[in-house]
C-alpha cells in the first residue's frame, strides 16, 4: 500500500481485490482516495471522517459507505476505539455487465444509522458476517466476502430506490434507468470533452426536456451540476499528482482555466491552489 500525491494504490495483498481491516482507530490517516469502494463500521467509540469536504462524525454501531474516487481522511480526537474498514473493487464482484448497472446509485458518500435508516440492521448484520469469516478465513472465505459484499450493495441500491420513489414494475421507469446509466458512461467517457445536454439526450435516445427531467428525478441533481460535480473531483484526483491548474481544467472539459477555478470554488468552497498546496505541503 502506498500514496502517490492522494492516489492510494496497491492496498490489496491477494490476487481477490478485497480487504478487511478490523482494527483500532487510533489514528489519523492523511487525504487520500481509491478506485476500490470503502465501507467503514464503527465497532467502538467514535471518530471522525472526512469526505467530498464534509465531515461525518461516526459513533458506535455507524456505517459509512464511500464511493470509489471519493477523497476523504480520517481524524481521531479520542485517540482510543475500533472500528472495520472494508474495501473492494465493483468490477470483481461478478463477471457480467449487470455489476455496472448499479454505479450510478453508488456515486455519493451515505451515512448509515440505526436511527435514520431502516437498512442499518440488515447492513451491519453483513459486515458482522465478514468479520467472522475473517476470524476463520478458508480457501471459500473469497467467495464469501464477494457474496456479502453484493448484498450490502443491494441493500444501498433499494435504499436509493425507495427515496427515488421509483417503481421497479413500471417498464418506462425502468427503460429510463437504464438510459441514465448510459448516459454515466458517456460522462466517464467524454468529460474531457465539451459535453451538452442535447449531445447526451441524443446520445442515450431521449429529447433534451424528458432527459433532463428524468436525470433529475432518478439523481436528485441538474444534469450540468452532476457533470461539474463528475470533473471536480476528476480534477482534484489531477491536482494530487502535481498538473498545473490550467492542464487540469483543459484535461477535465472546462472552457477556460477562468470557469474551471469558479466552478472548482463554488463545488468545493475552496479554489484549486488552495487544494494543490495542501496536497504537496501538508500541515
Amino acid at each position: 500500500m502506498k500514496i502517490e500525491g492522494l492516489h492510494e494504490k496497491e492496498i490489496f495483498e491477494e490476487k481477490f481485490p478485497f480487504r478487511l481491516l478490523n482494527q483500532d482507530i487510533d489514528f489519523n490517516y492523511p487525504a487520500h482516495w481509491h478506485t476500490a469502494i470503502e465501507i467503514i463500521y464503527v465497532l467502538k467509540h467514535s471518530f471522525t471522517v472526512l469526505a467530498d469536504s464534509a465531515a461525518y462524525f461516526l459513533r458506535e454501531r455507524d456505517i459509512l459507505f464511500l464511493p470509489g474516487g471519493c477523497i476523504h481522511e480520517f481524524k481521531n480526537e479520542i485517540g482510543q476505539g475500533r472500528g472495520v474498514f472494508i474495501n473492494f473493487e465493483l468490477s470483481s464482484l461478478s463477471p457480467f455487465d449487470t455489476i455496472d448497472c448499479v454505479r450510478s446509485k453508488l456515486c455519493d458518500v451515505k451515512l448509515i444509522t440505526s436511527e435514520n435508516n431502516p437498512l442499518h440492521s440488515k447492513i451491519e448484520k453483513e459486515i458482522l458476517n465478514m468479520v467472522k469469516e475473517s476470524q476463520n478465513h478458508t480457501f471459500m472465505s473469497p467467495l464469501y466476502y464477494a457474496a456479502r459484499s453484493i448484498d450490502i450493495l443491494l441493500s444501498f441500491c433499494k435504499d436509493f430506490d425507495s427515496k427515488t420513489k421509483v417503481r421497479e414494475k413500471d417498464e418506462n421507469i425502468v427503460s429510463g434507468l437504464e438510459k441514465i446509466n448510459k448516459s454515466f458512461e458517456y460522462i466517464e467517457k467524454n468529460y474531457c470533452h465539451d459535453i451538452h445536454l442535447k449531445d447526451i439526450a441524443k446520445a442515450v435516445g431521449f429529447s433534451e426536456y424528458y432527459f433532463s427531467r428524468l436525470f433529475k428525478t432518478i439523481t436528485k441533481k441538474r444534469f450540468h451540476q452532476y457533470l461539474n460535480e463528475f470533473r471536480i473531483k476528476k480534477a482534484e484526483q489531477l491536482l494530487s499528482q502535481n498538473y498545473s491548474i490550467s492542464e487540469v481544467a483543459n484535461k477535465t472539459g472546462f472552457s477556460s482555466t477562468e470557469t474551471f477555478k469558479r466552478t472548482f470554488k463554488k463545488i468545493k468552497g475552496y479554489s484549486p491552489k488552495v487544494s494543490a498546496r495542501n496536497v504537496w505541503c501538508p500541515k
